[in-house]
């Protein structure tokens, strides 16, 4: 990494792909187009810095950049990091995609705590096991 690229990532991160996804989700639901625009666009940013960051040299890592800024590889990045989390063993591999699931189609912004119990329920139940709620320092080193 060298001044000059990390300044280029950060200008194109603001330039370009804080924008690339507005609009790109229609809900009628105000608040719930909210959340998943905030949820896209972190995503986006977060996926497109560690592609560019896993390239090994700068001038590689310059023309990753240049791909993401024209948004070309979204699809990749999204699949290779769906397929990296569904490929780890063990169960905070479904712990990571059940947090997913959860940010992705809540209604509203969910707070730590309610993610927590919401994890707790299985599907088809009623009720609410207090031994099966994650412990916030699990769930952090999950995802």
């Amino acid at each position: 990494m060298d001044d000059d690229l990390r300044v280029d990532i950060v200008q194109v991160i603001l330039d370009k792909m804080s924008d690339m996804c507005v609009g790109a989700f229609s809900f009628s639901i105000l608040s719930a187009m909210y959340t998943y625009e905030r949820l896209c666009r972190f995503l986006l940013v977060s996926l497109n810095i560690e592609a560019v960051l896993g390239e090994v040299t700068i001038g590689l890592r310059r023309k990753k950049l240049e791909e993401m800024a024209r948004g070309n590889g979204l699809s990749d990045a999204y699949t290779a990091t769906l397929a990296r989390m569904k490929g780890q063993k063990g169960n905070k591999s479904v712990l990571r995609l059940k947090v997913l699931k959860w940010v992705l189609y809540s209604v509203q912004p969910l707070r730590a705590e309610e993610l927590c119990h919401a994890l707790a329920v299985d599907m088809g139940s009623l009720d609410l096991d207090p031994k099966s709620i994650p412990v916030l320092r699990t769930l952090l080193s999950s995802c």
